[in-house]
């Protein structure tokens, strides 16, 4: 994979992924007939909490609550791409990947059988199948100028100084792994329309995230659910 020279600077970063309408009172999302509520999010989460800290080596900083929501709406945002990738890969007749859970397992620390092990490990899953199945499409303008301005927040926040426009213009264009992102969002956006996906309030605006830089969290592709005005992106 081609290394994005104006992304290295985030190396640091690294880390293991609408509707209006309303939900039910506990329900947290829900697309079609799969809907998660908000005691299982918090319960998950949780439990994956109890995990890291309960093999954290001495030292290591606590989990903030910043980290907290993250996990939240990490949660949120995994499944709502798994399940809508999975319908539309049964749409377009691409056959089900086959989700690693043995190995996120490992990673995380918890049970095969977890929410969140399953949900990481399906989530990785339909990213790199879909990625590799969708069309490319030509980045527009806009996406491009949308991805810099991530690129922007991150490296400042990073405090490094960030490079200029052009450079990671050229970049981008260069990298088929974006091309395929910008598709692939694409893709989804029109299938959300068709599944009914809603999501509760307290996770909106919500970002669901398509393609990220190389070795990092930073999205530059996402799928955007809801009113984004005031959304607040996870630079890592």
């Amino acid at each position: 994979m081609r290394r994005l020279r104006g992304f290295a600077v985030l190396a640091m970063l690294a880390a293991l992924a609408l509707s209006g309408c309303q939900t039910a009172p506990d329900q947290a999302l829900s697309v079609g007939d799969v809907s998660l509520t908000n005691a299982e999010i918090d319960a998950a989460a949780g439990e994956f909490e109890a995990a890291r800290v309960a093999s954290a080596a001495p030292g290591t900083p606590p989990i903030t609550n910043e980290d907290r929501a993250f996990l939240r709406q990490y949660l949120v945002q995994a499944t709502i791409f798994n399940e809508v990738a999975r319908r539309y890969a049964e749409e377009q007749s691409i056959p089900a990947p086959t989700p690693d859970f043995a190995d996120a397992a490992v990673r995380l620390g918890l049970a095969e059988d977890h929410l969140f092990v399953r949900t990481v490990a399906t989530n990785e899953a339909y990213q790199e199948l879909l990625l590799g199945r969708v069309p490319a499409a030509q980045p527009t303008e806009e996406d491009l100028h949308d991805a810099y301005d991530r690129y922007v927040q991150a490296a400042t926040a990073a405090g490094v100084e960030p490079v200029d426009f052009e450079t990671i213009k050229q970049e981008l264009q260069a990298t088929p792994q974006y091309s395929a992102g910008i598709g692939l969002r694409n893709a989804l956006a029109e299938a959300v329309e068709r599944y009914g996906v809603t999501v509760s309030p307290r996770y909106q605006p919500l970002e669901v995230p398509v393609w990220s830089a190389p070795n990092s969290r930073l999205v530059l592709v996402a799928l955007e659910i809801g009113d984004q005005a005031d959304a607040v992106r996870d630079l890592g």
